[in-house]
């Protein structure tokens, strides 16, 4: 016995793997853990665009109205929301109270007028959006993994108006992930005005679109 273990101890080889094999375990122990925890996570993206503004509605025998009323700025604010965890997100899981609603945040005054869903990932999501002159409820059935909705915000106001994606998931979190989106884009952006890619850009891209998700 004591020969096989000075054997093995002088053997640099041995040794190495076997420290190899310690290190591999430990990563793996912390890591497994992490990647097998239940993630409830909402993610979301917000762009506005001004439709009409103050200069067009002030022209001559021009109106814009909406239900009757005259309105001087007009935009249309697009969301996208994802189930960017690793579990099924359903309506039961919002708490009482906190369930999913689009929101006007910061001092630009603006009033929703109409929501549009564009798109959903699939049928059983079942997304229905109440809109009110201050707010639009969310209800759905279910977002599973990597599930998505996108709809239209029509409001007054310009683009600077801005909306966030409130509620409180059980045991998950909500994230707004628009100014992520936009490096990325940004990035891409700055990566194709060169006419040749690196290798440090490429490996940079690569990751910047995997930590959308």
């Amino acid at each position: 016995m004591d020969t096989i273990a000075n054997w093995i101890a002088n053997n640099p080889y041995l040794t190495a793997a076997g420290l190899l094999a310690t290190f591999l375990g430990l990563i793996l122990a912390i890591i497994v853990p992490i990647i097998q925890r239940k993630r409830k996570q909402l993610y979301y993206t917000v762009s506005t665009t001004q439709l009409v503004n103050e200069n067009i509605s002030h022209i001559k025998d021009i109106e814009i109205l909406f239900c009757g009323k005259q309105i001087n700025e007009l935009s249309v604010t697009n969301m996208k929301i994802w189930n960017s965890g690793n579990v099924l997100i359903t309506n039961e899981d919002m708490y009482h109270n906190h369930e999913l609603q689009v929101l006007p945040q910061g001092t630009s005054e603006c009033t929703i007028l109409d929501v549009d869903i564009i798109s959903q990932s699939t049928d059983t999501i079942q997304c229905i959006i109440n809109s009110y002159p201050e707010k639009a409820n969310i209800i759905f059935q279910a977002f599973e993994k990597k599930d998505y909705v996108s709809f239209n915000v029509y409001h007054t106001g310009d683009e600077n108006a801005k909306f966030v994606l409130d509620g409180k998931i059980k045991e998950g979190k909500i994230v707004n992930k628009t100014l992520d989106v936009e490096k990325q884009l940004s990035m891409i952006a700055d990566i194709g005005s060169f006419n040749i890619f690196s290798l440090p850009d490429i490996i940079r891209l690569i990751f910047a679109l995997q930590k959308r998700n």
